[in-house]
């Protein structure tokens, strides 16, 4: 979870509902349902919504956590909440738990990144008179509020394949070459690989 402000944080949604208005305890990383700072037509009024378009994709052969993570965009206190069980890994956060079956196998990941929408709370939301349930700030449930989410989807595509006795040098330490993997994946991809596709719907900002 970064810091990108005093008290302001970015997270990954993970598969997790974010929504604008919920509650967020940073303590859990965990959303609180059924709590809210305004009423549900009040949040909806003078929202700030823009289109956000960007596409981008990634190729890895590393089956390491650290290169994941880096790959999803988790940093070091999510990536430790959900090495930890307290944040249930779904959509393309499955990828983290996907791991080689044995040492002989070789794969190749396909990481595909889009956002398309960025909506965010306004200042007639955030100004201390227009918060209507003051009576949340009374209790130690919550520790911030989601004020934007950029919406979007993260897809890893997993080729692996079953190879036979490595022989090279570099191969017999663990390591095989990116362009061979990539070619032989592609090339006999119907006969003997197979395609494992993590769908992440949704992230937040």
């Amino acid at each position: 979870m970064a810091s990108v402000g005093v008290d302001v944080i970015e997270t990954a949604a993970l598969g997790r509902p974010f929504q604008l208005g919920m509650l967020y305890d940073c303590r859990k990383d965990a959303l609180i349902p059924g709590i809210t700072l305004w009423d549900p037509e009040k949040l909806q009024q003078s929202l700030g919504t823009r289109p956000q378009i960007n596409t981008d994709f990634k190729v890895t052969a590393s089956d390491s956590i650290e290169d994941k993570s880096r790959l999803l965009n988790i940093d070091g206190s999510l990536k430790l909440s959900l090495l930890g069980g307290l944040v249930s890994v779904t959509g393309a956060a499955k990828y983290l738990n996907d791991t080689k079956k044995s040492f002989r196998q070789q794969r190749l990941t396909l990481h595909y990144h889009s956002t398309c929408r960025f909506e965010e709370l306004t200042m007639s939301h955030l100004a201390p008179e227009n918060i209507i349930h003051q009576l949340v700030f009374d209790n130690d449930t919550a520790t911030h509020v989601v004020t934007a989410v950029l919406y979007g989807a993260d897809a890893c595509f997993v080729f692996w394949e079953k190879g036979k006795r490595a022989c090279g040098s570099c191969e017999s330490l663990g390591f095989y070459p990116l362009d061979k993997l990539l070619s032989r994946s592609f090339k006999n991809f119907r006969r003997k690989s197979r395609m494992d596709l993590i769908l992440e719907t949704e992230s937040s900002g």
